[in-house]
């Protein structure tokens, strides 16, 4: 049994006694799925009818936990109006008082209206009952802070249990409504708001929080991912006032930020500001508030790339992001398990990785994969600058690794202006007994038994066995493109003479040369071919492209063993004889060039692909080099070239 004495002429000695068998009860609140506390304290009453005599007395009829009312009247929680209906006493339940009701304050207040007249509206005339409950809906991302107004209960604690009334995105939370209704939706009185989303401190240093309100206002901030402080609090009745809550060092960044508020009778004002030591203090402005989730400010890596790929090793590459506290490294044959970030963690089977970092360090820029691949596969592997869960950024790439395809170069020319590299060695003598070359190095390891020896223009002398200085489009366009005739056809020139394609061409249809032409065709682009390339015995086809060329998997009109595509192939920059490929084991037919493939600047990838057994017999790409070209090749690519033969070991 707990007695208090109150004095005034209004007041009587009043025993409060409250039997609660379940203890106290705590409110919560769901907005979009998360659990968020209620700025209120402690306790609840079930029964209503909230206008009596001036007196709390043992009463008669309604059961339950609060026995307690005023001539048959609940007092619980409620405005009372005294006996000449003049005035309004508040019965109030805050947290500091446990499980007890106890009149502890007086107000003036007209009783008229909806001022606590029984029916629990809120003041003025304003009808409760004709403002619908609404169904929660989903926050929409914007500067600014979500906003859910509810009816009060008319009025006491705990709050924000009237019914949700309206939910909309407040800019700012700087309101001064006066005597009237934020919305449509609500009274003027008797109503409360939760503000949600997130704050951005500009700077680290000492903040404060605080509100100029009427009535009351209180501020939680999630000073650390899942930890919530309350920071201000002015939880009560009063006139606009400005107040401050007390100082914390803070780190600058995005922090999850919940604002209550309540307005019994009267003004209502509400306004959300913040100090940072040293500087002015403000109303948080729009630009630093958001909804729903904070702005990430991590960059996304990139320049991805992977280098010194072997059959089972590789060195991954990247341009690091931004904004981080770390980075990740995800890496697999399955894009998909990539992408979901792993789900199963490290491991070979569905929803895991073979490679998956989380601790590599902001601002490193490679990485080795180790002996952990296999030998002629795709892999992907995805780069991320990491913040937190909310907040990181990513790219991704892919690769294959090495293995045993091999390409056949029987009286043909394969040519690299950077590097050419043969993994598995040219068998047989005279397998490659044209043209090798590259500006920068060949390399290979030669088959057992047999020496692999490079020479110039067939001069055995090594000291003359120096590298190619290749021309680029330009220079070949203004050695042989003199005069050329702008082509815009949907096919191939098909006539003698020098012509010029402008932006991107690709043949997607059979072409069919005409006997007894020489064509020379400049494409300002990149040139797709899609379809067999047909050359007649007695004419010669180039192509000299400023980009690069794409080789589809399977040509139009080509099979069922092979696509044909006759002439000249030179690019300045990568050339791929199988571009469309979905899979690395992918099947294709053999592509058979009648001619040569040149890249004066850029990598030549062999992407085809005949079966399952890494082509170790038939050869997925073909390259012979017809006499027809030669005069044309020793006047594009000039002296001195390099021949490779291999010869018996102790030659």
């Amino acid at each position: 049994m707990i007695e208090q004495k109150l004095s005034g002429k209004l007041f009587n000695l009043v025993k409060v006694l409250i039997f609660l068998s379940a203890g106290v009860l705590i409110y919560s609140i769901y907005f979009g799925g998360h659990v968020r506390e209620v700025f209120s304290g402690s306790g609840v009453s079930s029964c209503g009818i909230y206008c009596g005599s001036s007196t709390c007395r043992p009463g008669n009829g309604c059961s339950g936990n609060n026995p307690y009312r005023f001539e048959g009247r609940y007092c619980f929680r409620s405005w009372e109006c005294d006996s000449s209906s003049s005035h309004c006493h508040r019965c109030p339940f805050p947290s500091d008082c446990g499980n007890f009701c106890n009149w502890f304050s007086y107000c003036v207040q007209s009783c008229g209206g909806g001022g606590g007249n029984g029916n629990g509206n809120g003041g003025g005339g304003c009808d409760w009952s004709t403002k619908p409950n609404v169904a929660p809906s989903a926050c929409v991302q914007a500067n600014g802070l979500w906003g859910h107004y509810y009816r009060d209960n008319p009025v006491g604690e705990p709050r924000f249990d009237g019914g949700l009334k309206m939910e909309r995105n407040d800019s700012q939370v700087s309101f001064d409504w006066g005597s009237g209704a934020p919305g449509s939706n609500l009274c003027d009185n008797n109503f409360s708001v939760i503000w949600t989303g997130y704050v951005n401190l500009s700077t680290a240093g000492n903040w404060r929080f605080g509100a100029t309100s009427d009535d009351g206002f209180a501020i939680d901030l999630e000073t650390t991912p899942g930890n919530w402080t309350r920071v201000f609090s002015d939880w009560s009745d009063h006139p606009p006032r400005t107040s401050w809550g007390g100082w914390y060092s803070l780190n600058a960044g995005w922090y999850g930020i919940r604002v209550g508020f309540y307005e019994n009778s009267g003004g209502a004002v509400a306004q959300l500001r913040y100090e940072r030591q040293g500087g002015a203090s403000e109303i948080i402005p729009s630009a630093n508030l958001r909804t729903c989730s904070s702005p990430c400010s991590t960059t996304a890596p990139s320049g991805l790339n992977a280098t010194a790929i072997t059959a089972t090793s590789a060195q991954l590459n990247w341009t690091p992001g931004t904004g981080g506290t770390k980075q990740l490294v995800r890496l697999d044959d399955s894009q998909t398990d990539v992408q979901n970030d792993c789900p199963g963690g490290v491991g070979p089977g569905a929803g895991q990785c073979l490679l998956k970092d989380d601790d590599v360090p902001s601002g490193q820029s490679s990485y080795s994969t180790g002996s952990i691949l296999s030998p002629g596969t795709r892999y992907y592997f995805r780069i991320v600058e990491y913040k937190d869960a909310t907040c990181s950024q990513s790219a991704e790439s892919n690769f294959v690794t090495q293995a045993d395809p091999w390409v056949k170069i029987s009286n043909g020319i394969l040519h690299g202006n950077h590097l050419v590299s043969l993994k598995v060695a040219p068998s047989g003598q005279f397998n490659a007994r044209w043209l090798i070359s590259a500006r920068g190095s060949v390399t290979g390891n030669s088959q057992e038994g047999w020496v692999g020896q490079y020479y110039p223009e067939r001069n055995f002398n090594l000291t003359l066995n120096t590298p190619i200085k290749a021309p680029d489009y330009a220079t070949l366009f203004k050695r042989f493109g003199g005069g050329a005739v702008p082509y815009a056809g949907p096919s191939l020139p098909n006539s003698s003479g020098v012509f010029l394609i402008s932006g991107n061409k690709t043949v997607n249809g059979v072409f069919n040369q005409a006997g007894g032409i020489n064509t020379l065709i400049f494409v300002d682009g990149n040139l797709t071919i899609d379809a067999e390339i047909r050359t007649a015995a007695d004419s010669t086809l180039a192509f000299i492209v400023s980009g690069s060329i794409n080789f589809s998997k399977d040509f139009a009109g080509g099979g069922p063993a092979d696509d044909f595509a006759g002439g000249i192939y030179l690019a300045a920059g990568r050339i791929n004889t199988a571009f469309d490929k979905t899979a690395p084991d992918e099947v294709t037919r053999q592509l058979a060039i009648e001619g040569a493939l040149i890249s004066l600047s850029d990598t030549i990838s062999l992407d085809r692909n005949l079966d399952p057994a890494d082509n170790q017999t038939t050869p997925a790409e073909v390259i012979d080099l017809s006499a027809k070209y030669y005069p044309l090749l020793k006047a594009v690519l000039g002296r001195p070239k390099f021949f490779y033969q291999e010869v018996p070991a102790g030659f």
